[in-house]
């Protein structure tokens, strides 16, 4: 019973680790999406057209549609309106966390 204690009280420990992980993910997201995407897409959820061909990702955050995955399987597809853009799966991460981050604005 002891070590079952002790592994709950080191999980919950690890805890602020994730939440700053995941802000880490948001910012390189956000850096990364102003680098390859920014020609096209609004990126920052300012509402400020970078080159306004594309939906803003705020406005694609916002859609029902958007999950994790569904940003995954879109960023990994081809279109043939988009660039083709290949990204490591760190990249992927980091944009799918900053796109949905948008999501939380107001």
């Amino acid at each position: 019973m002891r070590i079952g204690f002790t592994t709950f009280l080191a999980a919950l420990a690890l805890l602020p680790l994730t939440s700053l992980a995941l802000a880490q993910d948001v910012a390189a997201g956000r850096a990364h999406a102003r680098q390859v995407c920014a020609e096209c897409h609004v990126v920052d959820g300012s509402g400020v057209r970078d080159g306004g061909k594309a939906p803003g990702f705020a406005d694609v955050a916002r859609m029902p549609s958007t999950t994790e995955l569904s940003l995954k399987v879109f960023l990994q597809s081809p279109h043939a309106s988009m660039p083709s853009i290949n990204l490591t799966q760190r990249e992927l991460d980091d944009m799918v966390a900053y796109i949905l981050s948008l999501n939380n604005r107001t």
